[in-house]
């Protein structure tokens, strides 16, 4: 049985995001690397350092391959990334082996496929806030005229139109999307040691063609051991996944004082008459869960000499998880806010 809880047979019911998850799949993946060893094999022959025919019985392998994961298991467990087995899975019946992969190395193809990867996720965390949005607007033009107590270091203070809560849920939203709403990764490029002196003054024109081939922006160097960008990214999931936490801390707060009403909340075993806000507390431990593993991709950062291995497999660990929590913050917040059937005491 899966331990996993976004794919468990029933902890997937509160912790599935299936959304995110499909761009992490292995299917996907592979997909992403082929995309740039496709491309960067055309730019090899687009630049002459190797030939068009050489170039095409390449294209034609990487363009039909079929991954065999158990394969490219063992190949992990020994190498510590895939990418040495896949280039020798490639290369193998070609006459001409350098048509795949030369000049550029394993941290290359991985982190491009990330930058694949994540500005896939990022335009649908995009759009799934600002759907959140749009809920949240309609509730408060449906129940912003309600009074509500307001509440100071969780005491009674003043009384409030329910506007002005709904509008502290609203505000950290819309600037978070604003934020993030153009951001794009960019190509990863650097070779061995991350100065791409294996393609010698063809650098920067075989660079120019691959980042044209993947739609992706080219940096002004490579970031094998900046991972800054990494980081920031991871952070400001966990302050997407807060901000919502907020509006789930605030409605579970509301319901213990009956000041909301939510449509299908939660039962109990043991009281029947009981209406538990699980999809609010969902939100408070997600936002929890983000803020924590936040913390340990920091330690990402400390990357050792021109390349680390220890530090990029933390990414590999925690980022997909981030980013499937964060989808299932937004999915989850999204489904309470559309319940949401009364505010107030009267």
């Amino acid at each position: 049985m899966s331990t996993d809880p976004f794919s468990h047979p029933w902890l997937s019911g509160l912790f599935s995001a299936p959304e995110i998850k499909q761009y992490w799949s292995a299917e996907a993946q592979i997909k992403y690397i082929l995309r740039f060893e496709i491309a960067w094999t055309k730019a090899l022959s687009n630049n002459g350092i190797i030939t068009s025919e050489a170039a095409d019985v390449a294209f034609e392998k990487l363009k039909t391959f079929k991954a065999n994961h158990s394969f490219l298991k063992d190949g992990v467990t020994n190498d510590g990334v895939v990418i040495p087995t896949l280039v020798r899975e490639l290369r193998e019946g070609i006459q001409e082996p350098d048509a795949i992969h030369t000049g550029t190395t394993s941290q290359d193809v991985i982190d491009t496929a990330l930058s694949l990867t994540l500005n896939k996720i990022n335009a649908q965390i995009i759009k799934e806030l600002e759907g959140l949005c749009g809920e949240l607007m309609q509730l408060s033009e449906k129940f912003g005229e309600k009074d509500l107590v307001g509440r100071t270091r969780m005491q009674n203070a003043l009384t409030i139109k329910a506007s002005h809560r709904f509008d502290n849920w609203m505000m950290p939203i819309a600037e978070l999307i604003d934020e993030k709403s153009d951001f794009r990764f960019p190509m990863q490029i650097g070779g061995a040691v991350g100065d791409n002196q294996a393609l010698g003054e063809d650098a920067d024109k075989v660079l120019e063609n691959v980042a044209a081939s993947l739609n992706l922006d080219l940096p002004k160097r490579s970031w094998h051991t900046n991972r800054n960008m990494i980081v920031s990214y991871a952070n400001w999931l966990a302050r997407v996944s807060g901000a919502l936490g907020k509006v789930g801390q605030d409605i579970a707060l509301m319901a213990q004082m009956n000041e909301i009403g939510i449509k299908g909340a939660g039962t109990s075993s043991a009281m029947p008459h009981k209406q538990n806000p699980i999809s609010a507390e969902l939100l408070v431990t997600l936002a929890r869960y983000n803020a924590g593993q936040s913390g340990t991709i920091t330690q990402s950062l400390v990357h050792e000499q021109e390349r680390s291995g220890s530090a990029w497999m933390l990414e590999w660990m925690i980022l997909p998880q981030m980013t499937m929590v964060t989808g299932c913050s937004i999915q989850t917040a999204n489904h309470l806010i559309s319940n949401i059937v009364s505010i107030g005491n009267s």
